[in-house]
């Protein structure tokens, strides 16, 4: 017969024993909580899930209420909305069939309506390349501000390009160049013709164009 001593001691080991199997427990479900969480990450230690799939972006967001944007097809569909919330503020003026051809006119009646801003980003090039010596008649036409030429990824891109680098090599301290064909490898959402995009390939736009749009602004700034 065990003595009241030994049932107590017999009560205390089983005690310490089972709170050993929890704490052990413990460290075992902490380990494989914070393996998980590191699966979740990519090798650049930022999170693999977006608001779309593959759409997050390391680009920090900038004010767009002094930008205006002016795009065709490639502009069009969901990548409005992308750049409303990238850029909060922005005048967006895309849609398909847009060009050079008609771009003094369009800037001509934004600037009527007030919603030409200080900032103009000009993504064209799916419907013809620009003559370089009337676009840059165009742009000094509403001097004053900062444009940013978007390189295109389809259409006459070669041609307009070469227009493109001509007037950032002439004019350097007021227009820009943003090479949207330099990202086309990090776009996930492509369509059949390989030149319009979905959210995802939106998002690498943005990202894209967001850094001459900052480095616009700063100069504006002084």
């Amino acid at each position: 017969m065990k003595t009241e001593e030994q049932k107590q001691n017999s009560s205390r080991t089983i005690i310490a024993v089972i709170a050993a199997i929890a704490v052990a427990l413990a460290v075992i479900l902490g380990i494989v909580y914070v393996a998980g969480q590191s699966s979740s990450q990519d090798d650049s230690g930022n999170s693999a899930f977006g608001s779309a799939e593959g759409a997050g972006s390391d680009v920090v967001d900038v004010d767009g209420s002094n930008v205006t944007w002016i795009g065709d097809s490639v502009s069009s569909g969901l990548t409005p909305d992308v750049l409303r919330e990238r850029f909060p503020g922005i005048q967006v003026d895309s849609e398909p069939g847009k060009s050079f051809r008609t771009l003094s006119t369009d800037l001509s009646e934004m600037d009527s309506a007030g919603n030409l801003k200080d900032v103009v980003v000009i993504a064209l090039g799916l419907n013809g390349f620009p003559d370089k010596d009337g676009l840059e008649e165009t742009l000094e036409q509403f001097g004053g501000r900062q444009y940013i030429l978007v390189y295109p990824g389809g259409g006459s891109s070669d041609q307009t390009i070469d227009v493109i680098d001509q007037l950032v090599a002439a004019h350097p301290d007021t227009v820009r160049a943003a090479d949207w064909p330099g990202a086309a490898d990090k776009v996930k959402d492509f369509a059949d013709d390989g030149v319009h995009i979905g959210e995802q390939g939106a998002n690498v736009l943005a990202d894209t164009v967001a850094p001459e749009i900052s480095a616009a602004q700063q100069h504006l700034q002084g």
